[in-house]
């Protein structure tokens, strides 16, 4: 008896020990499925707040967010101003910068599975900030930089104006709007989307997950967009002809490549670079002439672009305004890619100048091009003399001549007009001997 009675118990014990496992397990999955959905409810909460972002700030959406223009009186309107352009300049850019980088680092898969609460409420923290920021930012901009209004003669009537030229806040406002927020809004969609490949939404994502991908296209944004930051803020600080500057190098290095390809129709060697080496014609002599001819031109306005770069004037020796318009600032910003477009206008013209019409057939499209370059170069130059070189040759230590930037481009003016008459002698030449 008594051993069936120990067997009676050692059964009962085991059977009273598997309920109470069955039990626990059970508590256990309704505990982790109640965890879940709380998690769930938490992501959910964090992904509308990123869709809210996005509906509140995307210059692409329904409603433009940027587009109010807000009516001052003239003092009013020049003291709030330069309240806001300190205020964007100063805190509301480097702290946007800042929440960026949080973001990023915020949006972490591995501390998203092991901390959801802890991580989800972080992440939920930032985002108050960047809706603060962004909303700071966004009242800067309606009063510094609003939506640009072409109609308006601004552009002609704000030589006394400094940080609020038609050109610095047109600037500021596209770099913001075309720049800045398209690169933050495409990361808010990437974040939520990260949110809900991590099943921390209460909806099931349907379409493939990329855990890893999508978290290298959150930096890629997050990256981009402190960038634009700096140079926006870059952009606040430049002196009025470093903006000017801005995108000479890019096209310098241009027209460099230009003249690499009019050496090579000179030394009759085809251009590899259009893919049909073998079919190439080798360029005729009065090609070839011309050629020559224009080569000058262009090594002249490379020289000129040089001469007026970073490395040709010291950006400390620039003054931070000049007594320029804003179509005057717009025709010197533009410049280096006119010079660029009239080169490749040249060269497009040699390279079809040996044609059943002829080369004498293409010569006064080359010298009216030419002399429109000449006329562009003039143009600038006498902005150049009249607004900038003056406040330069100040400086004693820079230029202890003060003839210095006269000299050089008065000898820089004479041989250019000597490489356009040599351009214009050989084009009447073979406008002359027509064969």
């Amino acid at each position: 008896m008594s051993r069936k009675y120990d067997e009676a118990r050692r059964k009962s014990g085991r059977l009273a020990s598997h309920r109470i496992r069955t039990m626990l397990d059970s508590v256990t999955r309704q505990s982790k499925k109640a965890s879940r959905r709380l998690h769930q409810r938490q992501g959910h909460s964090v992904i509308k707040a990123f869709k809210s972002l996005i509906s509140k700030y995307d210059p692409s959406g329904p409603q433009d967010p940027y587009g109010k223009r807000l009516e001052l009186h003239p003092l009013e309107q020049f003291e709030e101003k330069e309240g806001h352009l300190h205020q964007l300049h100063f805190e509301s850019l480097p702290l946007l910068e800042d929440k960026i980088a949080s973001l990023m680092q915020s949006l972490d898969p591995t501390r998203l599975r092991k901390e959801p609460v802890l991580a989800l409420k972080l992440i939920s923290d930032i985002q108050s900030g960047l809706d603060q920021t962004l909303e700071s930012i966004q009242s800067a901009i309606y009063i510094i930089c609003p939506k640009p209004q072409a109609t308006l003669p601004d552009r002609t009537n704000d030589q006394h104006l400094k940080d609020f030229k038609e050109f610095r806040v047109d600037g500021l406002h596209n770099s913001f709007i075309n720049n800045l927020m398209k690169e933050i809004i495409v990361m808010f969609r990437l974040s939520y989307r990260l949110l809900q490949q991590l099943k921390l939404s209460t909806k099931e994502y349907k379409y493939r997950t990329h855990v890893t991908g999508t978290r290298k296209l959150i930096f890629k944004h997050g990256l981009s967009s402190c960038f634009v930051i700096r140079s926006i803020i870059d952009w606040i600080e430049k002196s009025e002809f470093d903006m000017i500057r801005t995108c000479w190098p890019e096209q310098t290095h241009l027209i460099d490549s230009r003249l690499d390809q009019l050496l090579r129709i000179i030394n009759r060697k085809p251009d590899s670079s259009e893919g049909h080496t073998e079919n190439a014609v080798t360029p005729s002599k009065q090609v070839t002439d011309l050629t020559k001819s224009i080569v000058p031109i262009v090594k002249l306005s490379r020289l000129f672009l040089k001469k007026l770069s970073a490395g040709g004037i010291n950006q400390k020796l620039l003054p931070m305004y000049t007594g320029m318009r804003s179509d005057q600032v717009d025709s010197l910003f533009f410049l280096a890619e006119a010079i660029r477009l009239s080169i490749e206008k040249l060269i497009s013209i040699l390279m079809t100048a040996d044609t059943v019409y002829g080369v004498y057939h293409y010569c006064s499209e080359l010298k009216r091009i030419a002399s429109m370059l000449e006329e562009r170069f003039h143009s600038s130059l006498f902005l150049l003399s009249f607004h900038l070189f003056p406040a330069i040759i100040q400086h004693q230590d820079a230029f202890p001549n003060q003839d210095y930037l006269k000299t050089w481009f008065t000898t820089w003016v004479d041989q250019f007009s000597w490489a356009i008459q040599n351009l214009e002698v050989a084009c009447q030449y073979y406008q002359d001997h027509r064969s």
